[in-house]
This record gives structure tokens, sequence and C-alpha cells, in this order.
């Protein structure tokens, strides 16, 4: 029987609430009920490495790990980092399946999103904020 486990990664910061909107969309994708595993790891400083983060999803029985950077840019981590530790984490679980996915990016929904920000910033310049 496949587990599917979704593993989102973000960079990892000394400041723990740098990385509170990250859990609190972890938090709505188990919720949601999609997946049977929902878990969150770091590529540097903040636990559970991705490593660790594979680990723990292997150890709750995934079968199929989905891995999703938290990232918005394409860069050196998502070119390069990610892949070097997905394949390893391959190595350490060849009856694993371990793929990674696709960094945020670019999605017109992120336009709207900023739009939405640049207006509150205007309403506040305005006095207008509620």
């Amino acid at each position: 029987m496949k587990r599917t486990a979704l593993l989102l990664i973000a960079h990892g910061s000394q400041l723990r609430a740098a990385a509170e909107d990250m859990f609190r969309v972890m938090d709505d994708l188990r919720s949601s009920g999609k997946w049977d595993i929902v878990e969150a790891a770091f590529l540097e400083i903040t636990f559970p490495s991705i490593p660790e983060g594979i680990e723990i999803c292997v150890n709750k029985g995934a079968t199929q790990v989905v891995i999703v950077p938290y990232f918005l840019h394409l860069g050196k981590h998502v070119l390069k980092d990610l892949p070097r530790l997905i394949d390893e984490a391959g190595r350490r679980h060849p009856g694993v399946q371990i793929r990674l996915g696709s960094h945020l990016g670019y999605d017109p929904r992120l336009s709207h999103i900023v739009a939405e920000r640049a207006e509150e910033a205007l309403a506040a310049m305005d006095g207008t904020a509620g």
C-alpha cells in the first residue's frame, strides 16, 4: 500500500518566526487530507535538516516522498543543493520513491497577492487602513 508524504523545504533561519508562514501552509495541507504525511525540513540552521525530514517521512511509513521547495526564486539551492540531497536520500532509501517538485517560482496568483499587499500599504499611507 502506498503512503505518500509531502515534505516542504525552506532555507532555514536563526529566527524561528521566519518559518511560521510555511508552517501555516503545512497545517493547511495536513487539513486537506490529500497527503498521508506532511512535514517540513530545512536546508540549513533550522531543525530538521532535509535528510532528517526525509527520514521522518520514511519512519512514518512513506513509500513515496514528494518534496516541494518553499522557495520563490530559482537559484543554487534549487538547482544544485536540493537535487544532490534528494539523490543521496534515494540511495539511502532505495525502496522509497523520492521526487523533487518545482519551487514556487512564478504563478499569476502571486501577482494578485503582491497587488493586495501594495494596496494595503497604500491604504496605510492614506490613513484609510482598517
